[in-house]
């Protein structure tokens, strides 16, 4: 058999399990399977697949047809450019959240001094390891709590070894007071912000996900408040926030966080949804 007719068999196994994207899924499979890119895939369509790597790719199709994420079973996936490891425990990047790290780079012009940016509820460093490779002059504190997703941070921090990080195991929830960090000019955040009562409802891949990066409490908005009343007091005048909001909660968020008056702004991500707040102390 082919390698292209192996992937189009795949593809209909995919659909038929219900996965949303299955001719995209069954091409990243075989792309990890021959070690190659997209292009790489292409030119090896009318190769024949041999009986080695047919029963290693029908396995990985398998898993996929179980549902496991895409992500888990490739165990790599790419953000802003850049590759990040990724698994069971830690939140998956996704490309919606580039938004977050694209605001935080335009508001570190080159040229404009060593800024220091926290990045809390870091999770695979995705957000705060681009930064830092994107505006080598900013300073860049990575905040995670958990130890599975502080395992995958720590193996991300090594791989693409970054002078201007620093990753700091700790709990948001008790504030920067015992983490004695310096001021900041940057806040970002990606919080859990899914309605506990809501998570049992969500698609099957992002369930396999760990629910304590998704559970934002009863309403959604647990962290938000943590962040104002614990975090917003270690920025210097004239920061800025930028934090990732659920598309039907932006306004709410932006009444918890910005009590004060602040000017604040909705940002929509590439669907035109709203995805995160940029305010400004």
């Amino acid at each position: 058999m082919t390698i292209g007719l192996l992937v189009f068999k795949a593809a209909l196994s995919l659909e038929k399990a219900g996965c949303l994207e299955p001719r995209h899924d069954a091409r990243c499979l075989m792309e990890y399977c021959l070690g190659t890119d997209q292009k790489g895939l292409i030119l090896q369509w009318q190769h024949l697949a041999g009986a080695e790597l047919e029963s290693a790719y029908e396995q990985l199709v398998e898993l996929r047809s179980k549902r496991r994420p895409l992500q888990y079973i490739i165990g790599k996936w790419a953000f802003m450019g850049l590759e990040f490891f990724v698994g069971e425990g830690v939140l998956i990047p996704r490309q919606d959240t580039e938004l977050l790290a694209r605001t935080v780079i335009s508001l570190l012009p080159e040229g404009g001094g060593k800024k220091v940016v926290y990045d809390l509820c870091a999770g695979t460093g995705c957000i705060g390891i681009s930064v830092a490779h994107y505006a080598p002059e900013a300073s860049v504190w990575l905040i995670e709590k958990f130890d599975e997703a502080f395992s995958y941070l720590s193996k991300n921090f090594s791989e693409h070894r970054l002078p201007n990080t620093a990753l700091i195991k700790a709990d948001i929830e008790l504030g920067p007071e015992p983490l004695q960090l310096p001021e900041a000019d940057i806040l970002v955040c990606n919080p859990p912000y899914i309605k506990t009562g809501e998570l049992s409802g969500l698609q099957e891949e992002v369930c396999a996900e760990p629910s304590l990066a998704l559970d934002g409490g009863s309403d959604g908005l647990y962290y938000y408040r943590i962040i104002k009343e614990k975090w917003i007091k270690k920025l210097r005048p004239g920061a800025s926030a930028v934090i990732e909001v659920a598309d039907d909660m932006a306004e709410e968020a932006a009444l918890v966080l910005c009590k004060d008056g602040q000017k604040t702004e909705i940002l929509q991500d590439t669907a035109g949804k709203d995805r995160a707040l940029l305010i400004t102390f």
